[in-house]
Order: C-alpha cells, then structure tokens, then sequence
C-alpha cells in the first residue's frame, strides 16, 4: 500500500502536519516557479487558518542549509565551469552569501505562527526505522530519516514536494506535484497514526 496522496485544495486535514524540506524550500527559494510557489503559500496558509499544527525539526534544518549552499555555489559555478563542490573546495568567498541566505529563511520560518520545531531523535531505533524504510521502500537516506524521525514523534502526515515519498504506506502526503497527484487517494479520510 502506497501513501495516501491528497491534493492542497478541498482535502481533509490532519491535525499536526510535518513539512518536508521540499516544501519548505519551494517557499523561500527565490528561483521557485511562481506558481507552484503560490499554491505552496496558499496551502500553508489553509493550515493555518485550519490552526493545524505544523512541525519540523532540525533534519530539514540541516538539508535545507545544504539546499541553499549547493543552491549559491551551484549558479556560480555554473559560471566558472565547473561543479559546485570543485567551487566550494577552492572558493570560500561565497560562504557570506550562504550564511546570510540561511538566516534570512530561518528566520522567516520562525516567525510562522503555529510551527513548532522538535528535536531530532537519532537513536539506533530510528536507525533501524529508517534502515527498514530505505530497504522496504527503496527510499534515499534523507527520506527515510523525514519518516523515520516523524514517526518517532507520532506523526505521519506530510507536506512535500518530493516524489519519493508516495510509495511508503501508511502516510498522508498533501501535495501539489502533477507525478504524486497522479495517484491522488479516492478516500475521504486521512490515515490515522499506527504506531505498530
């Protein structure tokens, strides 16, 4: 059994929603396309006016730093000819931007009403958790810890962009991405947390 995969407009909420870095990123990510960004902005705005609880954790803090330092030294590079990671190895003139680039967006990120940021539980249990994930799924690591992580914490509904997350069972996805879209649950009703 897949994820179950609801669109942003007209579905049902569930009450505390985890934002996967993909989504946070679409809305801060200056090169964003608009509208998809819109209908990111919209969407969170319905889960607010909802007063759903949102939450993330310091595992998309740390991915979304590593999004926007690949972000900065990628279009530079792009310039110069060469990969991003050559680029920052040799230039580190471009770290300034990226420091300020990561402030600017977490603090726009604290200063939503109703986002509560937890602590990440990395224990060998997650481990195993996200080992399985990865095993069953065919999930990359950074996935797998998402869910990993959120089930931890009792949660197992998300908000994201990412493909990669609509083959894991027992998920609710809201989502606004044609691919995942395209296996849009029929049901009414969102999964509730299992904690087997």
């Amino acid at each position: 059994m897949s994820a179950r995969i609801f669109p942003f407009v007209g579905s049902p909420l569930a009450d505390i929603v985890y934002l996967d870095t993909s989504f946070v990123w679409e809305l801060y990510n200056p090169h964003a396309d608009p509208i998809r960004q819109a209908k990111c902005i919209a969407f969170l705005d319905r889960l607010h006016q909802a007063e759903v609880m949102i939450v993330i954790n310091s595992w998309v803090t740390q991915e979304l730093r590593h999004v926007i330092l690949a972000g900065v030294y990628y279009e530079e590079a792009q310039r110069r000819r060469m990969s991003w990671r050559q680029l920052f190895r040799q230039d580190k003139s471009l770290m300034p931007t990226v420091i300020q680039s990561i402030q600017q967006v977490e603090v726009l990120i604290d200063a939503l009403p109703l986002i509560i940021r937890l602590p990440t539980h990395l224990d060998l249990t997650t481990d195993a958790v996200a080992l399985d994930l990865m095993e069953t799924y065919n999930l990359d690591a950074a996935d797998a810890y998402h869910i990993a992580i959120s089930r931890a914490d009792g949660i197992n509904s998300f908000v994201t962009l990412d493909q990669g997350f609509g083959v894991v069972g027992q998920i609710n996805l809201y989502t606004c991405d044609p691919t995942l879209l395209q296996n849009q649950t029929t049901e009414t009703a969102i999964l509730l947390f299992d904690e087997t």
